[in-house]
């Protein structure tokens, strides 16, 4: 799943989705707020200062791990609007893990059939270009298809703004 920081803050849309794990990007440590419900963080502060280059491999790593741990349940992505650091990082594991031919485009297109308003700005492209680029040249085992869907609405106008936000991505 792919969601804004209202996502992670909401005990009822992480208990609705069923969200085991949060990988946050922000330019801010934030709490990890759901810990003592069972739910695992990693929490990558980035800025202009300290970029997501550094970092992009162990988002990967946790979201993998993550997913071949996970019996039920999801992982949350999220940034501060849900269409870039994340999306970044959710383009990244498709390269990596679902895209055969590891092409950056065709990662693009999968994802705007899926959640509008992708914004990378030019030093995001640039990252996931060389990412494209590593991936094509080491073509990575156990590779797993990506499956996306919409959340279900938990039909709650309480709840509405916060699910809105969020686009379920089932790796």
């Amino acid at each position: 799943m792919i969601g804004t920081g209202n996502s992670a803050e909401s005990r009822l849309v992480c208990r609705y989705h069923g969200i085991k794990y949060i990988l946050q990007l922000f330019s801010t440590c934030i709490d990890e707020l759901w810990s003592e419900d069972g739910v695992d963080y990693k929490t990558v502060v980035v800025s202009p200062h300290n970029d997501l280059d550094r970092d992009l491999a162990g988002c990967i790593q946790f979201i993998r791990q993550a997913m071949d741990e996970l019996q039920e349940g999801s992982v949350l992505v999220c940034c501060n609007d849900g269409n870039s650091r994340s999306a970044a990082v959710i383009l990244a594991y498709w390269l990596q893990y679902s895209d055969p031919d590891h092409s950056l485009q065709a990662a693009i297109e999968w994802y705007n059939q899926r959640r509008q308003g992708l914004t990378l700005d030019e030093g995001l492209t640039h990252l996931l270009e060389k990412y494209e680029m590593m991936a094509q040249v080491q073509d990575s085992p156990g590779k797993r298809k990506l499956m996306v869907g919409s959340p279900a609405s938990p039909g709650k106008k309480i709840r509405e703004q916060v699910c809105a936000n969020i686009s379920e991505f089932k790796l």
